[in-house]
């Protein structure tokens, strides 16, 4: 009966936090594997997303199981404490990929392609 109630409490507080995550993790989907094919260009896009997707289904099983367990274990503290860890390594990815610089040397080479093609008017 008490599993009821807690649950019920946090029901509302998880769907806006599920929604938000939803929401800001659907858009970064497309700007990470367009980040990953321009830092990998002279290798072919499709063999830089099939890695990132491989791997996030890799990350994905491992959390699925780790948060499974916890659940069994602890029940909604075990939700709430793996919520924590995706946060965290959530935060800890971005700190790590922001100081990221590099060239996007597709859409330079792009660019001077069609610099080369458009007659220069004089």
């Amino acid at each position: 009966m008490m599993y009821n109630h807690v649950q019920r409490k946090h029901q509302k507080e998880t769907a806006i936090w599920l929604f938000l995550l939803g929401v800001s993790l659907i858009p970064s989907i497309f700007i990470s594997l367009d980040f990953a094919a321009e830092i990998t260009f002279p290798l072919n896009g499709t063999i830089s997303t099939g890695i990132i997707m491989i791997s996030g289904h890799c990350w994905s099983l491992l959390f699925t199981t780790a948060t499974t367990i916890l659940i069994d274990k602890s029940g909604i503290h075990g939700a709430q404490v793996s919520f924590q860890i995706m946060a965290v390594g959530s935060l800890a990815a971005l700190i790590l990929c922001a100081p990221i610089e590099t060239k996007l040397k597709r859409q330079q080479l792009e660019s001077d392609m069609n610099s080369e093609i458009t007659p220069r008017r004089q």
